[in-house]
């Protein structure tokens, strides 16, 4: 897909996440893949786009709005950064389960990693676990 293509879906998904309540979107957060979130908008009668399912099938994190802020030790710099508002599920390499994890954005590399807070594991832009040290303060 291309990036004009995923920026149209996240725009859509943004669209989605901000009509939900308060109680949805706390349930989102609980999902730990993508089968347990297309069965919560189905309960809730929500659609997903077939764009987002074959994105995520393709390898492509989905970005879904309403993570938490707090800061995080970057594997690449080594400082550390607060966390944007998004959250992903992405499948970690080697491995065939997907996973919600925080995105952040190292500015100072121009590159993502990933935060999984069920795993307390950090992930690369490759999606390979990475060990972190802890960096200074946000």
């Amino acid at each position: 897909m291309d990036e004009n293509k995923m920026t149209e879906l996240n725009r859509a998904i943004e669209g989605m996440w901000d009509s939900l309540t308060d109680e949805q979107k706390a349930a989102v957060k609980e999902c730990r893949s993508m089968d347990e979130l297309a069965a919560l908008a189905g309960a809730a009668g929500v659609e997903l786009p077939d764009e987002m399912l074959d994105a995520v099938a393709g390898g492509r994190p989905i970005v879904l709005p309403g993570g938490t802020i707090y800061c995080l030790n970057c594997p690449y710099c080594k400082k550390t950064h607060q966390k944007t508002e998004q959250i992903a599920m992405i499948t970690p390499a080697g491995e065939s389960r997907e996973l919600l994890v925080d995105v952040v954005f190292c500015g100072n590399v121009s590159r993502r990693f990933y935060y999984s807070s069920e795993r307390n594991t950090y992930y690369d832009d490759n999606y390979r676990p990475v060990t972190v040290s802890s960096g200074g303060g946000c």
